[in-house]
């Protein structure tokens, strides 16, 4: 698995590139929609993947931002922890026989 950090990082560049494709376009619902749509099918595989145990996302603007062509998108991601340690117990006891 991918530590933590790079995971973020995949997940973040994955965002970009969906929203890239949408750049020139009008602003509107159905644009949206579809955008997020894109963002949802990447998530669906980091999850398909086991990088992430859950993400979700908000795409909002406000109405200054939407004079500008402007739209957020706010994320929350929930990576799968990965395993960095195993400890071991191992208890020395008398035979019973």
């Amino acid at each position: 698995l991918l530590s933590t950090v790079r995971i973020i990082h995949a997940i973040a560049d994955m965002v970009r590139e969906k929203c890239y494709r949408f750049i020139g376009y009008p602003s509107n619902a159905p644009l949206r929609n579809a955008l997020k749509q894109d963002i949802q099918s990447g998530i669906d595989l980091f999850k398909e993947q086991g990088a992430i145990r859950e993400a979700s996302f908000q795409i909002t603007a406000t109405p200054e931002q939407e004079v500008l062509g402007e739209l957020d998108v706010a994320m929350t991601v929930i990576p799968a922890i990965e395993l960095i340690k195993v400890n071991v117990t191992i208890t020395n006891a008398r035979s019973s026989r």
